[in-house]
C-alpha cells in the first residue's frame, strides 16, 4: 500500500459524517421542542396555582369572585365542552360539578400575581364573547374551578386546566 495515496479522508466517509450529524441534530432539536412545551404547561399549572391562591384570599376577604359579571364567558358546561371539543379535546377536563356561567377572571383585582398566560383579561368587556378572546382565566361561579380556554397542546393532548383528564403528559 502506498503512503501517498492516503492524504486524508474519502469523500464517502465525510457524506456519512455529514449524515450522522444532522440524525444527531434533527434528534436533538425536536427533544428541544418537546422540552418547551412540556415548560409551557408547567408554566399553564404554575398559573393555576397562583390565580386558585390569590381567589381563595380574596373571597374570603370579599365574600365574592373577582370576575367581569356583567357578561359572562359561556353559558355552561355544554359550551365549555364544545369549545374544547374543537380543539380536540374530548371528555374528562370540565370538572362534574360545574354548574351555571363561567366568568373571566378579573386579575386587576388579585394583587401580587405573576403569570405567564391569561392577558386578554385586559380585553374582555361587553360585547366580548369567547370566539375573539381566550387568552383568559375563567372560573365556574360554583365549584371555583378555574381554566384556560387556549389551552396548551403537548403531543397529542391540548391542557386547559390542573386535575382530572390532564394528568397524563
Amino acid at each position: 500500500m502506498n503512503v501517498k495515496n492516503n492524504k486524508g479522508i474519502t469523500l464517502i466517509i465525510l457524506i456519512v459524517f455529514i449524515i450522522v450529524l444532522m440524525i444527531i441534530t434533527s434528534i436533538t432539536i425536536f427533544n428541544f421542542k418537546d422540552e418547551l412545551t412540556i415548560r409551557e404547561v408547567n408554566n399553564l399549572y404554575s398559573d393555576l396555582e397562583s390565580i386558585s391562591t390569590k381567589i381563595s384570599d380574596y373571597y374570603l376577604t370579599n365574600d365574592s369572585l373577582p370576575i367581569f359579571e356583567d357578561n359572562p364567558y359561556l353559558a355552561d358546561s355544554k359550551a365549555l365542552s364544545a369549545l374544547f371539543a374543537s380543539k380536540g379535546e374530548s371528555e374528562g377536563v370540565i370538572n362534574p360539578n360545574d354548574e351555571g356561567p363561567y366568568y373571566v377572571i378579573n386579575l386587576s383585582k388579585l394583587e401580587n400575581l405573576t403569570l405567564t398566560y391569561g392577558m386578554d383579561y385586559k380585553n374582555w368587556k361587553n360585547g366580548s364573547t369567547y370566539e375573539n378572546i381566550q387568552d383568559v382565566y375563567i372560573i365556574n361561579k360554583v365549584t371555583h374551578q378555574i381554566y384556560y380556554p387556549k389551552g396548551i397542546k403537548l403531543r397529542k393532548k391540548t391542557y386547559f386546566r390542573r386535575g382530572i383528564g390532564v394528568a397524563d403528559v
